[in-house]
């Protein structure tokens, strides 16, 4: 009977020990009071933490009783935290409103032009010489989007406007022709 007591005592006193965990429910919002989705909410002592769902709503359970730091870190955002306290068998509730993180770039200047047709264009002076004024497509193999794997220049020059190419083959010679 004595023997039966102690082991009652005893896991009474062991399931108390697991009994002392809280709950942290809470939300996070923008200053619009939209919803962040997939904002990480920790606890910076235990690395225990949570991600926002589409409401902006977090759950961290199974937290010891204690005094902690709870922040939130998302991209775009500046991270943001409070201290509070979690209590036995309380869900402590809390609230974050995030501030944007807004960062300007510096400028960006542009100094070529890419064709992604294979056409392009001299420039008003190239190499020396003066083309401004005048009509100067240039082909440009390495964004052209053609066969060039079977070396058809058909497929090339055909791109040109106003040039006319041809193909002909007689006795098993082929005899090209380009005209303007």
């Amino acid at each position: 009977m004595k023997a039966a007591s102690i082991l009652l005592l005893s896991i009474i006193q062991f399931s108390g020990i697991f009994a002392q965990t809280g709950i942290i429910r809470g939300k996070v919002v923008d200053q619009l009071n939209k919803p962040l989705t997939s904002a990480n909410v920790y606890l910076e002592t235990l690395k225990q933490g949570s991600i926002t769902d589409s409401l902006g709503q977090f759950i961290i359970g199974n937290v010891p009783v204690g005094k902690y730091k709870l922040a939130f870190s998302c991209i775009g955002f500046k991270p943001g935290s409070t201290m509070l306290e979690v209590k036995a068998d309380v869900i402590s509730e809390v609230s974050f409103i995030a501030e944007e993180n807004v960062v300007l770039l510096k400028e960006v200047k542009v100094l070529g032009i890419k064709s992604i047709t294979g056409m392009g264009y001299l420039d008003e002076i190239h190499g020396g010489i003066i083309y401004s004024g005048k009509k100067t497509e240039v082909i440009l193999l390495d964004s052209l989007d053609a066969n060039t794997a079977q070396n058809n220049p058909r497929q090339i020059l055909g791109r040109v406007p106003g040039a006319n190419y041809s193909e002909t083959e007689s006795s098993g010679f082929p005899s090209n022709g380009i005209g303007f």
